[in-house]
């Protein structure tokens, strides 16, 4: 790509409470998320995609419970000095319909 490396820097993939199968991937870019239904058998998933606030790479991305609430949660490792990593609390898919790369740059 022009200006830099693209592709997938990290990937994780979990079932929610919602019996739903959810593949997070993160890129230089972007967090993707992608939801498979139970029943799910091929096709395109369901995606929905938030910029990142700036163009730097993860180095790990996990979906697990961190707050107890039964809902999975994002977790992103980012290999920049600027700060830590991001969470984006469950449901996740509700939370990445609202989310902005905005949202992203205040997360912890």
């Amino acid at each position: 790509a022009e200006g830099g490396m693209t592709g997938i820097r990290a990937i994780a993939s979990a079932v929610d409470r919602d019996t739903n199968a959810y593949l997070l991937a993160v890129g230089y870019e972007q967090l993707v998320l992608m939801r498979f239904p139970p029943d799910w058998v091929g096709g395109q998933p369901e995606v929905r995609t938030v910029a990142l606030p700036k163009r730097e790479a993860a180095s790990v991305a996990l979906l697990r419970d961190l707050d107890g609430d039964g809902w999975l949660d994002a977790i992103v490792a980012r290999m920049s000095n600027d700060d830590g990593g991001l969470i984006v609390y469950g449901p996740l898919w509700e939370q990445f319909d609202a989310l902005t790369a905005d949202d992203l740059a205040r997360s912890p």
